[in-house]
């Protein structure tokens, strides 16, 4: 695997399209009708939970969290991003940059109840460093909430750049076409995935590779059709292991 920092590139691209991603992130077919449904599902109930929102983007995720309830930190590693997430939120959470390649330090031992993680990981390069610091900020069996892109959408995606296969963990060049860049990220197999969240402490409860809702086929049908053909994320519920 690749030792190579792609933090640097992957911030760099988001100041570049920031707005226009923001705008989009907050309505599209791949989060209203895609991920995010199932993502909210496997949070459930969060009224009176402190959450770690680790990678919050223009902080749509942490806006619905403090409509239902939570108590919320949000993090990125992306100035532009924490800007946005500061209009959008003003003084109802804390909003604060910060790079999850990077030890979460300044967050205290068992402080929080769930930590959620969409759509970020795909640029953390050591998960067990990361997963070994979301076990210790969470409380005594808490929850650990991610989506990321499944390694075999990556495979169509890339094709031929996945040059060591499936059962590799490397760094792939994606094509962001709508905005006329390419991001890079880790793409990894599923057994590393799991063996990462295992090793650092977690149990997994729950493992979807989403369905596009209903409601997706009647506002965009040709993109139901697509992802109902082959998984595009997925998401994962995990709980702190500890002693009965």
């Amino acid at each position: 695997m690749t030792t190579q920092n792609i933090v640097p590139k992957v911030v760099a691209s988001y100041e570049t399209i920031g707005e226009r991603h923001a705008s989009q992130a907050l309505d599209s077919v791949y989060n209203d009708y895609y991920e995010r449904p199932v993502m909210y599902s496997l949070l459930g109930g969060v009224k009176g939970l402190r959450v770690l929102d680790a990678g919050c983007g223009p902080g749509s995720y942490t806006e619905w969290l403090i409509a239902h309830g939570a108590t919320v930190l949000a993090l990125d590693a992306s100035p532009t991003m924490v800007k946005l997430a500061r209009q959008r939120l003003g003084d109802a959470a804390t909003v604060r940059q910060a790079d999850l390649n990077e030890p979460l330090d300044f967050i205290e031992a068992d402080s929080f109840d769930v930590v959620l993680c969409a759509l970020v990981l795909d640029y953390v390069q050591d998960w067990e460093m990361l997963f070994a610091d979301f076990r210790r900020i969470l409380v005594e069996k808490g929850r650990l909430v991610f989506s990321v892109h499944h390694p075999c959408f990556l495979d169509l995606k890339v094709g031929a750049d996945i040059e060591d296969g499936y059962f590799a963990t490397e760094q792939v060049e994606e094509d962001w076409l709508a905005f006329g860049l390419t991001i890079p990220a880790y793409r990894r197999p599923l057994g590393a995935m799991s063996s990462a969240l295992w090793e650092a402490g977690f149990l997994i409860e729950r493992l979807v590779e989403p369905q596009p809702t209903q409601e997706c086929k009647r506002v965009y049908p040709r993109y139901y059709e697509e992802l109902s053909k082959h998984p595009v994320f997925l998401c994962v519920s995990a709980r702190r292991k500890d002693e009965p």
